[in-house]
This record gives structure tokens, sequence and C-alpha cells, in this order.
């Protein structure tokens, strides 16, 4: 099935530089082909393909649909060929991005659940290096979003010992991890390595060429210069952040956790972050995305409360 795989070639190629319509379109021709060879194995890199670009897009219900749908059609005698092919493992990649699908869905227990279980197969079951890395940079994004430092540690530790004994460029990935929460653990000792490495593994990412992430690592900057009280840092990233998520519209899935960023950085003009607050709550609602409506919400309530404390008589 050689077309098949030049489009899977080209999906990935405009994914990665965030076409992601383009990618989708790639995405529905695999599936036409795999459908038509009544190949299973072929169909789950399909749905997989299909559910990546529309995460990105934002629609995570339908992206959850994908990837569930592929999972499905799992089984021990699944042709292992794309694995060869793609250097990465289907199943563990499907497993672990529906994980961080989950979170965005409002469920973060089976987003972490999820996540372990594509690191024990990649691991444990089909002991594969490069989809191992993979699923430890997702399950470290699982509980970045939960905002637990200590086990993003772990996790990037792991992925950072991997990437070096192996030469994957996934050490970029661990060190951005590893960087935020060495300095969301306030650690002092430990802070300004964590500084140094988020801007050392964002500068790698950038030199890839490849923009997916992006946007995403760069919040991760933004949030460790706010928690330094490094307000200037932190406004002159928020609007390269900001620029580059005017390029890629309003349907990015992004879009809610930087209006929460922004009301952060602006929190001593109340009115101005509250109006954020609400916009992002809105944004997340029409996704579907409970997880991301969570953060607007502690964001209202937390200027509620300095607003309240603020008008008590000293």
């Amino acid at each position: 099935p050689q077309l098949f795989w030049v489009l899977r070639g080209l999906w990935a190629f405009h994914l990665v530089r965030c076409s992601f319509e383009t990618a989708l379109e790639f995405a529905r021709r695999m599936n036409e082909i795999a459908l038509g060879r009544k190949d299973r194995a072929l169909q789950f890199e399909a749905h997989l393909c299909a559910g990546m670009p529309q995460l990105f897009l934002g629609e995570f219900a339908a992206a959850l649909a994908e990837f569930e749908a592929g999972l499905a059609l799992d089984s021990p005698a699944r042709d292992r060929t794309p694995t060869f092919i793609t250097g990465l493992d289907v199943a563990v990649t499907t497993l672990a991005i529906s994980g961080v699908t989950l979170w965005h869905l409002g469920q973060p227990d089976e987003a972490v659940e999820r996540c372990a279980s594509a690191v024990r197969v990649a691991r444990d079951v089909i002991a594969h290096p490069f989809s191992l890395a993979d699923a430890l940079s997702m399950a470290g994004w699982v509980h970045q979003l939960r905002n637990e430092p200590a086990q993003v540690a772990v996790l990037a530790e792991d992925l950072l010992a991997l990437s070096t004994e192996k030469g994957f460029s996934s050490a970029a990935l661990g060190n951005l991890q590893l960087g935020w929460a060495l300095v969301k653990n306030d650690d002092e000792a430990r802070t300004e390595e964590g500084l140094r490495r988020i801007l050392e593994g964002l500068a790698a990412y950038r030199s890839s060429g490849a923009r997916l992430s992006e946007i995403y690592f760069l919040s991760l900057l933004i949030e460790a210069y706010i928690h330094l009280s490094r307000r200037d840092d932190a406004l002159a990233t928020f609007a390269e952040a900001q620029a580059l998520a005017e390029l890629l519209g309003p349907r990015f899935y992004w879009r809610a956790q930087l209006l929460c960023l922004e009301a952060e950085l602006v929190k001593d003009e109340p009115e101005r972050a509250r109006w954020l607050y609400v916009e992002a709550l809105e944004v997340a609602r029409a996704q579907g995305a409970p997880g991301l409506a969570q953060r607007a919400e502690s964001g209202l309530k937390n200027l509620q409360a300095t607003e309240k404390f603020s008008r008590q008589p000293s």
C-alpha cells in the first residue's frame, strides 16, 4: 500500500507544521485506502492520524472517538510492520494521546491511567524505546496539565535518560518538562537550572523545524516566569505565543489556556482579568472541554477571593 504511506508522510509534515485541516484531509484519504483493503492495521493508523489534528483543532470528543475506534481494532496478532515505517507503535501512541484528550474532556484520572498503560506497553510488552519516549512525554504532559510537578519530574528524568542513551531528539521535551517541574517545585537551589532547561529545550525544539507544540512550550515558560515573579519576561513571551496563536485561528485547542495565562498576567486589572477568564470559560465550553473550563473557573474564584480580601478594612 505505497500510496497509504506516501499520504502518511504528507500527513506528518502538515501536522507538525500546524496545517491541521490539510492533515485531516490526508487522514481521511488514508482511511478510504485502509477500508478498501480491509486492512485493520492500516485502519488503526488512519484513526490515529484523523484524531491528532482534531485534537489540535479543539475537537476533543471527535478526536477521542477516532482514538477509541483505533484501539478497538487492536489485537495481539496485529501486523507490526507499520512500526518499522513510522518509528512508533500505533497502540502506544494512541493510548498516550487519548490520555491527553481525556484530560481536556474532564476525565483527569482516566487520563493518567491511559498514559500509564501506554508507558507499560512500550516498556514491558513490546520493549520499543522510541515509542516509550513518546509515551513518557505525553504522560508528563498529562501530569503537567494536572499541575503535578513531582510526577512530571520523575517522568521527565526517565525521558531524558532514555533520550540521552538512545540519541533521541525527545531530550528537548524532557528538558522542557523537567525545567517546568523544577521551577514549580519551589526548590530554590534548582530554580535557575529549571529555567535554563526550559529555554534550552525550547531552542532545541525550534531547531527541528517543528511547530506543533511550540505554543504549549511557550506556555510552560510563561508559567515559570509568572511563578518567579518575572512579569516583564512573561509578558514578552506571552506576546510571542499570542502572535503564533493568531496565525492558527480561533479553533486552535490552546486558546482557552492562553486566555487564562493572559488573565494571570493582568490580575492587577481585575475587570480585564475577569473578562479574559469569562472568555476562556466560553471557549472551553464551546469546545466541550471541562478540563480547560475548570482552569478558567478556578481563576475566576481566585480573582474574586483576592478582590474580597482587598476590600476588607485593614
